[in-house]
């Protein structure tokens, strides 16, 4: 028996909080860091394979980001 591949398409509305810092190094270069949690609610969302055979479950995203850089001003 082959496995199936089963896929959705959703958008989900949630909320996001986060904080970061710029440390200037030069008077043109600086770098930063930022943090962010986003979350969104339970969902409750099905998936589809080409089949048609389908299945529901409860999708919920809890994410932590965090993002680093160098900025170079002109």
């Amino acid at each position: 028996m082959e496995a199936e591949t089963f896929s959705t398409n959703y958008w989900q509305l949630g909320w996001t909080v986060g904080g970061g810092i710029e440390y200037p190094l030069t008077p043109n270069w600086s770098i930063k860091v930022e943090y962010d949690f986003i979350d969104t609610p339970t969902k409750a969302t099905t998936f589809t394979a080409p089949s048609g055979t389908f299945f529901t479950a409860n999708m919920h995203q809890s994410i932590n980001s965090v993002t680093a850089g160098a900025n170079y001003r002109f």
